[in-house]
């Protein structure tokens, strides 16, 4: 089994502001991960994403700055919320797709099934204020933090340019353009999650699905202004012989009892190689504590 860290959300590229982190009525935070936007007309629309009770993605973009006369649309990928869409065709499951070079280094890395997918992003707290929603200043992580925000266990591997598919992906992204631009390649995939986490320690978490917010699911070293500089666990540095692909041995360091990687700014699946185990023992114990 592997794990994979896979860079999901709006970046400075895509879409240009952070996915928030909102407080709710009852005092709890959640991730409202916001997909990057679609150059497709027909493609879903950010005032479809029922991202919270009432509340759609339109709405806190509107909020938060993003011009939506100009991104309408959005690549909803990976979709692992089934609250996020409403009518889900009949026999949905939750579901990443991947192509071309990301695609490729997943298959060299001979990613298969049951290996997990973390899904991490940038990320920026949010209040509702005077009628509106913004992002609160904050001194800890001031250009905001990438989080671990939610996870996906393969369970089928689907390539739509080679086989065919069941209809209810006929509105996936990979699958409904999969003769146009970069969706037109033989190595077009979706991972299709497990019904059911196989690693449970409880046997009823999903195989796939967003995270409660949790300081632990937070990568960025806090109190330092660079999103990318990332505080993990002691056993992840390579002198443990554990390697992070696309992230070699220089981007390390040892801070007391933790390792500090300046993470690679460009690459989507970063994947856990080598001796492991550890990586493994914690992406399946954030599971297991903050899945909802």
């Amino acid at each position: 089994m592997k794990i994979i860290l896979s860079r999901k959300c709006m970046d400075s590229e895509n879409g240009g502001i952070p996915s928030p982190v909102i407080k709710t009525n009852e005092g709890k935070w959640i991730f409202v991960p916001l997909p990057i936007p679609s150059r497709y007309e027909d493609d879903t629309k950010y005032s479809e994403l029922n991202v919270l009770e009432n509340i759609f993605a339109s709405d806190l973009l509107k909020d938060l700055g993003l011009p939506t006369r100009k991104y309408e649309t959005c690549h909803n990928d990976p979709d692992i919320n089934s609250n996020y869409i409403n009518n889900r065709p009949l026999g949905w499951k939750a579901n990443f797709g991947q192509v071309k070079s990301a695609e490729s280094h997943l298959e060299n890395m001979q990613i298969g099934l049951g290996d997990i997918f973390l899904f991490f992003g940038w990320f920026k707290k949010v209040e509702f204020k005077n009628g509106k929603f913004c992002y609160i200043k904050d001194k800890v992580f001031p250009n905001g933090f990438h989080a671990i925000y939610g996870y996906l266990q393969i369970g089928e591997i689907l390539k739509p340019n080679i086989s065919s598919l069941p209809s209810w992906l006929e509105y996936h992204s990979h699958f409904k353009y999969k003769t146009l631009d970069e969706f037109n390649n033989a190595n077009n995939t979706i991972y299709v999650a497990n019904e059911i986490f196989s690693d449970s320690r409880e046997g009823n978490k999903k195989g796939a699905n967003f995270f409660h917010f949790n300081e632990e699911l937070i990568l960025t070293k806090e109190n330092q202004p660079n999103r990318t500089l990332w505080r993990l666990p002691l056993s992840f540095h390579p002198n443990n012989q554990l390697s992070l692909s696309y992230n070699p041995k220089e981007r390390w360091k040892l801070e007391k009892n933790n390792a500090l990687l300046n993470s690679a700014a460009k690459g989507q699946e970063f994947v856990f190689s080598g001796n492991s185990e550890p990586a493994l023992e914690w992406g399946i114990d954030l599971i297991n504590k903050y899945s909802k």
